[in-house]
Protein backbone atom coordinates (compact mmCIF):
# COMPACT_ATOMS: atom_id res chain seq x y z
CA UNK A 1 0.00 0.00 0.00
CA UNK A 2 1.39 3.19 -1.22
CA UNK A 3 1.11 6.25 1.15
CA UNK A 4 1.37 10.04 -0.63
CA UNK A 5 3.93 11.59 1.57
CA UNK A 6 3.32 14.78 -0.49
CA UNK A 7 1.49 17.64 1.58
CA UNK A 8 -0.72 19.45 -0.04
CA UNK A 9 0.39 23.42 0.08
CA UNK A 10 -1.83 25.17 2.66
CA UNK A 11 -5.55 27.01 1.13
CA UNK A 12 -4.56 30.93 0.60
CA UNK A 13 -6.96 32.22 3.26
CA UNK A 14 -5.06 30.19 6.23
CA UNK A 15 -2.26 31.19 4.90
CA UNK A 16 -3.02 34.78 5.21
CA UNK A 17 -5.05 34.21 8.86
CA UNK A 18 -1.79 32.59 10.42
CA UNK A 19 -0.12 35.78 8.82
CA UNK A 20 -2.77 38.27 10.68
CA UNK A 21 -2.19 36.58 13.97
CA UNK A 22 1.52 37.38 13.99
CA UNK A 23 0.43 40.98 13.97
CA UNK A 24 -0.72 40.94 17.46
CA UNK A 25 2.55 39.21 18.79
CA UNK A 26 4.73 41.79 16.64
CA UNK A 27 2.75 45.19 17.45
CA UNK A 28 2.75 43.64 21.33
CA UNK A 29 6.07 43.47 21.27
CA UNK A 30 7.30 46.33 19.69
CA UNK A 31 5.27 48.77 21.95
CA UNK A 32 6.43 47.99 24.91
CA UNK A 33 9.45 47.64 23.60
CA UNK A 34 9.03 51.37 22.36
CA UNK A 35 7.36 52.19 25.52
CA UNK A 36 10.78 51.34 27.57
CA UNK A 37 12.31 53.56 25.15
CA UNK A 38 10.51 56.54 25.86
CA UNK A 39 10.82 56.49 29.77
CA UNK A 40 14.81 56.01 29.02
CA UNK A 41 14.92 59.50 27.00
CA UNK A 42 16.16 61.67 29.88
CA UNK A 43 13.96 64.86 30.40
CA UNK A 44 10.46 65.75 31.36
CA UNK A 45 7.54 66.65 28.81
CA UNK A 46 5.63 68.31 31.34
CA UNK A 47 8.98 70.51 32.51
CA UNK A 48 9.43 70.98 28.99
CA UNK A 49 6.24 73.04 28.51
CA UNK A 50 7.36 75.68 30.53
CA UNK A 51 11.02 75.96 29.22
CA UNK A 52 13.61 77.48 31.08
CA UNK A 53 10.81 78.44 33.74
CA UNK A 54 10.25 76.60 36.53
CA UNK A 55 6.99 75.55 36.89
CA UNK A 56 4.68 75.94 40.05
CA UNK A 57 4.66 72.73 41.95
CA UNK A 58 1.10 72.65 42.32
CA UNK A 59 0.27 72.60 38.62
CA UNK A 60 3.29 71.04 37.41
CA UNK A 61 1.46 67.61 40.01
CA UNK A 62 -1.89 68.54 38.23
CA UNK A 63 -0.47 68.28 34.99
CA UNK A 64 1.73 64.85 35.71
CA UNK A 65 -1.72 63.29 37.55
CA UNK A 66 -3.21 64.39 34.38
CA UNK A 67 -1.59 62.42 31.75
CA UNK A 68 -1.09 59.45 34.35
CA UNK A 69 3.03 60.12 34.66
CA UNK A 70 2.94 59.36 38.13
CA UNK A 71 1.87 55.79 37.68
CA UNK A 72 4.14 52.47 37.84
CA UNK A 73 5.17 52.05 34.20
CA UNK A 74 3.45 48.69 33.47
CA UNK A 75 0.10 50.49 34.93
CA UNK A 76 1.03 53.17 31.73
CA UNK A 77 1.68 50.65 29.40
CA UNK A 78 -1.52 48.78 30.63
CA UNK A 79 -3.73 51.76 30.27
CA UNK A 80 -1.86 52.97 26.69
CA UNK A 81 -3.04 49.48 25.46
CA UNK A 82 -6.68 49.48 26.32
CA UNK A 83 -6.66 53.00 24.56
CA UNK A 84 -5.38 52.11 21.93
CA UNK A 85 -8.12 48.69 21.60
CA UNK A 86 -10.30 51.41 21.34
CA UNK A 87 -8.64 53.18 18.98
CA UNK A 88 -7.75 56.06 21.13
CA UNK A 89 -3.73 57.32 21.13
CA UNK A 90 -3.64 59.62 23.91
CA UNK A 91 -3.13 63.25 23.82
CA UNK A 92 0.06 65.06 23.08
CA UNK A 93 1.51 67.47 26.28
CA UNK A 94 0.00 70.53 23.98
CA UNK A 95 -3.87 68.96 24.69
CA UNK A 96 -4.03 67.83 20.67
CA UNK A 97 -4.96 64.13 20.84
CA UNK A 98 -2.07 61.85 19.20
CA UNK A 99 -5.00 60.36 16.33
CA UNK A 100 -5.19 64.15 14.47
CA UNK A 101 -1.44 64.59 14.38
CA UNK A 102 -1.08 61.56 12.65
CA UNK A 103 -4.17 62.08 10.19
CA UNK A 104 -2.78 65.05 9.42
CA UNK A 105 0.50 64.71 8.59
CA UNK A 106 -0.37 60.90 7.24
CA UNK A 107 -1.07 61.74 3.53
CA UNK A 108 2.12 63.59 3.17
CA UNK A 109 4.01 60.87 4.69
CA UNK A 110 2.02 58.49 1.86
CA UNK A 111 2.62 60.18 -1.08
CA UNK A 112 6.35 60.18 -0.39
CA UNK A 113 6.13 56.20 0.65
CA UNK A 114 4.15 55.65 -2.19
CA UNK A 115 6.71 57.12 -4.79
CA UNK A 116 9.52 55.47 -3.07
CA UNK A 117 8.10 51.81 -3.46
CA UNK A 118 7.30 52.63 -7.29
CA UNK A 119 10.56 53.76 -7.62
CA UNK A 120 11.29 50.83 -5.90
CA UNK A 121 9.92 48.08 -8.61
CA UNK A 122 9.78 49.80 -11.44
CA UNK A 123 13.48 51.60 -11.87
CA UNK A 124 15.02 49.08 -9.69
CA UNK A 125 13.87 45.88 -11.07
CA UNK A 126 14.38 46.77 -14.23
CA UNK A 127 17.97 48.71 -13.93
CA UNK A 128 19.25 45.40 -12.40
CA UNK A 129 17.56 43.49 -15.14
CA UNK A 130 19.50 46.01 -17.82
CA UNK A 131 22.31 45.33 -15.83
CA UNK A 132 22.47 41.40 -16.05
CA UNK A 133 21.57 41.51 -19.72
CA UNK A 134 24.60 44.00 -20.32
CA UNK A 135 27.26 42.24 -17.70
CA UNK A 136 30.89 43.51 -18.44
CA UNK A 137 29.36 46.08 -20.31
CA UNK A 138 29.64 49.70 -19.56
CA UNK A 139 26.00 50.11 -18.65
CA UNK A 140 25.79 47.67 -16.16
CA UNK A 141 29.55 48.91 -14.98
CA UNK A 142 27.88 52.34 -14.86
CA UNK A 143 24.44 51.29 -13.00
CA UNK A 144 26.33 49.02 -10.53
CA UNK A 145 29.01 51.92 -9.36
CA UNK A 146 25.89 54.54 -9.30
CA UNK A 147 24.03 52.29 -7.05
CA UNK A 148 27.25 51.15 -4.81
CA UNK A 149 27.96 54.75 -5.22
CA UNK A 150 24.48 56.29 -3.35
CA UNK A 151 25.05 53.54 -1.10
CA UNK A 152 27.67 55.17 0.32
CA UNK A 153 26.49 58.35 1.29
CA UNK A 154 24.11 58.84 4.24
CA UNK A 155 20.65 59.97 3.32
CA UNK A 156 20.91 63.25 5.23
CA UNK A 157 23.92 64.21 2.69
CA UNK A 158 22.03 63.80 0.02
CA UNK A 159 19.02 65.49 1.03
CA UNK A 160 21.50 68.49 1.84
CA UNK A 161 22.92 68.47 -1.46
CA UNK A 162 19.54 68.37 -3.27
CA UNK A 163 18.91 71.50 -1.31
CA UNK A 164 22.20 72.93 -2.50
CA UNK A 165 22.31 71.88 -5.81
CA UNK A 166 18.74 71.82 -7.15
CA UNK A 167 17.21 74.30 -4.63
CA UNK A 168 19.18 76.90 -3.69
CA UNK A 169 22.34 77.06 -7.16
CA UNK A 170 19.66 76.40 -9.65
CA UNK A 171 16.21 77.06 -8.26
CA UNK A 172 13.97 74.93 -9.66
CA UNK A 173 12.52 73.29 -6.63
CA UNK A 174 11.38 74.77 -3.14
CA UNK A 175 13.90 73.97 -0.29
CA UNK A 176 11.55 73.59 2.25
CA UNK A 177 7.47 73.63 3.29
CA UNK A 178 5.11 72.88 1.04
CA UNK A 179 4.87 76.47 -0.85
CA UNK A 180 5.47 75.56 -4.48
CA UNK A 181 2.65 72.81 -4.12
CA UNK A 182 3.86 69.54 -5.82
CA UNK A 183 7.06 70.63 -6.59
CA UNK A 184 7.55 70.62 -2.94
CA UNK A 185 7.66 67.43 -2.96
CA UNK A 186 9.85 66.51 -5.53
CA UNK A 187 13.43 66.82 -3.71
CA UNK A 188 12.38 64.96 -0.50
CA UNK A 189 10.62 62.23 -3.03
CA UNK A 190 13.76 61.97 -5.22
CA UNK A 191 16.41 61.40 -1.82
CA UNK A 192 13.89 58.87 -0.05
CA UNK A 193 14.07 57.05 -2.87
CA UNK A 194 17.47 56.91 -4.40
CA UNK A 195 19.06 54.86 -1.12
CA UNK A 196 16.05 52.10 -1.18
CA UNK A 197 15.97 51.87 -5.12
CA UNK A 198 20.14 51.16 -5.11
CA UNK A 199 19.98 48.51 -2.51
CA UNK A 200 17.23 47.15 -4.44
CA UNK A 201 19.45 47.23 -7.76
CA UNK A 202 22.48 46.12 -6.06
CA UNK A 203 20.70 43.01 -4.35
CA UNK A 204 18.21 42.23 -7.42
CA UNK A 205 21.21 41.79 -9.90
CA UNK A 206 22.95 39.36 -7.55
CA UNK A 207 19.51 37.29 -7.41
CA UNK A 208 19.59 37.44 -11.13
CA UNK A 209 23.08 36.52 -11.80
CA UNK A 210 22.31 33.73 -9.44
CA UNK A 211 19.56 32.13 -11.14
CA UNK A 212 21.28 32.90 -14.61
CA UNK A 213 23.67 29.74 -13.24
CA UNK A 214 20.55 27.54 -12.79
CA UNK A 215 20.38 24.05 -15.06
CA UNK A 216 16.87 25.45 -16.65
CA UNK A 217 18.17 28.64 -17.59
CA UNK A 218 20.69 26.85 -19.69
CA UNK A 219 18.32 24.35 -20.99
CA UNK A 220 16.08 27.23 -22.35
CA UNK A 221 19.42 28.57 -23.46
CA UNK A 222 20.41 25.53 -25.41
CA UNK A 223 17.05 25.53 -27.05
CA UNK A 224 17.72 28.57 -28.79
CA UNK A 225 16.31 31.24 -26.31
CA UNK A 226 17.43 34.55 -26.53
CA UNK A 227 19.41 36.15 -24.02
CA UNK A 228 16.79 39.33 -23.00
CA UNK A 229 14.13 36.84 -22.65
CA UNK A 230 15.94 34.45 -20.32
CA UNK A 231 16.77 37.07 -18.40
CA UNK A 232 13.66 39.17 -18.55
CA UNK A 233 11.12 36.57 -18.25
CA UNK A 234 12.62 33.29 -17.21
CA UNK A 235 15.21 34.57 -14.79
CA UNK A 236 13.34 37.39 -13.36
CA UNK A 237 10.10 35.22 -12.78
CA UNK A 238 11.93 32.36 -10.63
CA UNK A 239 13.77 35.31 -8.83
CA UNK A 240 10.73 37.44 -8.15
CA UNK A 241 10.01 35.79 -4.15
CA UNK A 242 13.79 37.10 -3.12
CA UNK A 243 13.12 40.24 -4.50
CA UNK A 244 10.03 41.15 -3.44
CA UNK A 245 11.44 39.69 0.22
CA UNK A 246 13.97 42.22 -0.72
CA UNK A 247 11.30 45.04 -1.09
CA UNK A 248 9.39 44.69 2.06
CA UNK A 249 12.74 44.07 3.78
CA UNK A 250 13.47 47.72 3.02
CA UNK A 251 10.39 49.24 4.77
CA UNK A 252 11.85 49.89 8.17
CA UNK A 253 15.26 51.76 6.09
CA UNK A 254 12.18 53.57 4.44
CA UNK A 255 10.80 54.84 7.72
CA UNK A 256 14.18 55.75 9.48
CA UNK A 257 14.70 57.55 5.96
CA UNK A 258 11.38 59.51 6.13
CA UNK A 259 11.89 61.19 9.30
CA UNK A 260 15.39 62.69 8.36
CA UNK A 261 13.80 63.38 5.12
CA UNK A 262 10.74 65.20 6.05
CA UNK A 263 13.09 66.95 9.03
CA UNK A 264 15.39 68.41 6.60
CA UNK A 265 12.77 69.21 3.82
CA UNK A 266 10.70 70.77 7.00
CA UNK A 267 7.39 68.49 4.83
CA UNK A 268 5.08 68.47 7.91
CA UNK A 269 4.54 64.67 7.42
CA UNK A 270 4.67 62.12 10.52
CA UNK A 271 8.11 61.76 10.32
CA UNK A 272 8.99 65.71 11.06
CA UNK A 273 6.05 64.65 13.96
CA UNK A 274 8.46 62.45 15.31
CA UNK A 275 11.32 64.84 15.27
CA UNK A 276 9.03 67.76 17.10
CA UNK A 277 7.81 65.00 19.90
CA UNK A 278 11.48 63.46 20.61
CA UNK A 279 12.66 67.71 21.05
CA UNK A 280 9.69 68.36 23.19
CA UNK A 281 9.73 64.41 25.07
CA UNK A 282 6.05 64.11 23.89
CA UNK A 283 5.88 60.27 25.03
CA UNK A 284 2.35 59.68 23.58
CA UNK A 285 3.18 61.40 20.41
CA UNK A 286 6.31 58.96 19.80
CA UNK A 287 4.66 55.71 21.00
CA UNK A 288 1.89 56.38 18.65
CA UNK A 289 3.65 57.21 15.80
CA UNK A 290 6.04 54.42 16.02
CA UNK A 291 3.25 52.21 16.41
CA UNK A 292 1.81 53.30 12.79
CA UNK A 293 5.20 52.83 11.51
CA UNK A 294 5.42 48.90 13.17
CA UNK A 295 2.10 48.71 11.41
CA UNK A 296 3.20 49.68 8.24
CA UNK A 297 6.21 47.56 8.44
CA UNK A 298 4.41 44.62 9.55
CA UNK A 299 1.28 44.93 6.66
CA UNK A 300 4.22 45.58 4.05
CA UNK A 301 5.84 42.44 4.99
CA UNK A 302 2.77 40.31 5.65
CA UNK A 303 1.61 41.39 1.77
CA UNK A 304 5.15 39.88 0.23
CA UNK A 305 4.53 36.85 2.39
CA UNK A 306 1.54 36.52 0.97
CA UNK A 307 2.08 37.52 -2.77
CA UNK A 308 5.09 34.93 -2.39
CA UNK A 309 2.88 32.02 -1.21
CA UNK A 310 0.59 33.23 -4.48
CA UNK A 311 3.50 33.22 -6.65
CA UNK A 312 5.06 29.99 -5.40
CA UNK A 313 2.27 27.37 -3.19
CA UNK A 314 5.32 25.63 -1.31
CA UNK A 315 6.04 28.40 0.40
CA UNK A 316 2.02 28.08 2.02
CA UNK A 317 3.58 24.27 2.61
CA UNK A 318 6.11 25.20 4.34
Amino acid sequence: MRTNLQTEPAPTWRFVARKLSEIVVVVLGATFFMFILTHIIPGDPIRALFGFRPPPPDLLAELRDQYGLDDPFLIQYAKYLRNLAQGEMGYSVYGAPVSGIIARGLPLSLRLLGITVLCQVTIGIGAAVVATLFRRRFVSVLIQGTALLVLTIPIFAIAYTMQGVFGQQLGWFPVRGLFGGWRSLVLPAFTLAVVSTAIVVRMAQVQLLDTMEAPFIKTHQANGIGRPRLVGVHALRASLVPIVTLIAATASQIIAGLIIVETVFQIPGVGYSVYEAIRAKDHNVIVGILVMAVLFVVVVNLSADIVNGIIDPRIRQE
